[in-house]
């Protein structure tokens, strides 16, 4: 694994975004920990969270056929997984609540990990980029 470009952090936005990667290997990861704060007066709570993975990826080989760029699309498309969990290690999930003025660190792991049927012969054998990378967690009132 090596981080080409660390992330720049959006603070108006909360966007963690134009990070660059190279995950090589089955088990390659890299994670990020962040706090997230309820700047607000209002408790809130947790009412979306959208991980793009597999197939809401875009991936794109440039090296060799048309057959061979597209196999390592799918491969490696295939394989890239988001994780988002608290620094304890517990899964963020819909309704968590964030009390008004506090904070909470999470940590948003990207990993390439192989499938249980699959073997090393199945890792891309060239270069592919990947994008639409991302995770959006919407935080609405807590009634």
């Amino acid at each position: 694994m090596k981080e080409n470009t660390a992330p720049q952090l959006d603070n108006t936005t909360t966007v963690i975004q134009n990070y660059d990667v190279t995950l090589k290997n089955d088990g390659d990861s890299i994670t990020y920990t962040f706090d997230v704060k309820n700047n607000g007066d209002i408790d809130a709570k947790i009412t979306a969270i959208v991980m793009n993975t597999g197939a809401n990826l875009t991936c794109n080989s440039t090296s060799g056929s048309a057959a061979d760029q597209a196999t390592r699309n799918t491969k490696t498309c295939a394989n890239l997984n988001y994780t988002l969990t608290y620094v304890d290690g517990t899964a963020v999930q819909v309704n968590d609540k964030l009390a008004a003025g506090a904070s909470k660190t999470m940590k948003l792991k990207l990993e390439y990990k192989l499938q249980p049927n699959q073997t090393d012969s199945d890792l891309p054998d060239d270069d592919v980029a990947v994008s639409d990378l991302g995770v959006t967690i919407t935080y609405g009132q807590d009634s």
